[in-house]
C-alpha cells in the first residue's frame, strides 16, 4: 500500500474503505497460512475468495465451537485455555505474527482445544513499529478477562517470552 492509499484508509474515505475491504482477505489468508505452518492452533485455511477466506469449521456436527467468553469453563478449563493460548502465541511470534485484536471473543473452545481466530488486523512483528504495543495490549485484554474468572496470566513474563521468540527464531520477514 502506498502513502496515498494508506492516507485514504486512515481517513476512512470511500476509496479507503474499498481498499480495506479488498485487502483484508489477502492479509488474513497469508497470516492463517503462516500461523498454521508455524503450529499455532488456528483454523486450517482452505481457500481464499474475492470477499473472504474459507477455513476449517471448528465445532462438531451439531454446532460451532463457542467463543471462550461463552464457553462456561471452570477454573481448570480456563487454566488449560490460558496455557494453550500461550503456546499458540509463541508459535505466532516465531512466525512473526501479532494478532493485534486478541480477546476472549477471538478464541474458540472446542473439545478441550483452544483455537485462535479473526486475523483481520494482524501485523508483522518485525516491520510494524506498533507490533510490540499491540502484542502487549492483546495480552492485557486476555489477562483481564481471565483474571476476572480467577486465572492469572503474567503479562510481562509472557510478553518478554514472545518478544524473545519473535526476534530469535529462524523467521525471516516476507518480501
Amino acid at each position: 500500500m502506498d502513502a496515498r492509499e494508506r492516507r485514504a484508509v486512515e481517513g476512512s474515505s470511500r476509496f479507503g474503505r474499498r481498499l480495506e475491504a479488498q485487502s483484508w482477505p489477502a492479509n488474513e489468508w497469508t497470516v492463517l497460512e503462516r500461523a498454521w505452518a508455524a503450529g499455532a492452533a488456528v483454523p486450517f485455511p482452505v481457500e481464499r475468495t474475492d470477499d473472504g477466506v474459507l477455513m476449517e469449521f471448528i465445532g462438531d456436527l451439531s454446532q460451532a465451537a463457542p467463543r471462550l467468553v461463552h464457553a462456561g469453563l471452570d477454573r481448570s478449563g480456563l487454566t488449560s485455555a490460558r496455557d494453550q493460548l500461550v503456546e499458540s502465541l509463541r508459535a505466532l511470534a516465531r512466525a512473526g505474527i501479532v494478532h493485534a485484536d486478541l480477546s476472549v471473543y477471538n478464541l474458540l473452545w472446542g473439545e478441550a482445544l483452544l483455537v485462535v481466530i479473526d486475523f483481520r488486523q494482524a501485523v508483522e512483528v518485525t516491520t510494524n513499529l506498533e507490533a510490540p504495543a499491540l502484542l502487549h495490549r492483546d495480552l492485557v485484554n486476555v489477562a483481564t478477562s481471565l483474571g476476572r474468572r480467577g486465572v492469572a496470566l503474567d503479562v510481562e513474563a509472557v510478553f518478554a517470552q514472545l518478544l524473545t521468540d519473535a526476534f530469535s527464531g529462524p523467521y525471516t520477514a516476507p518480501p
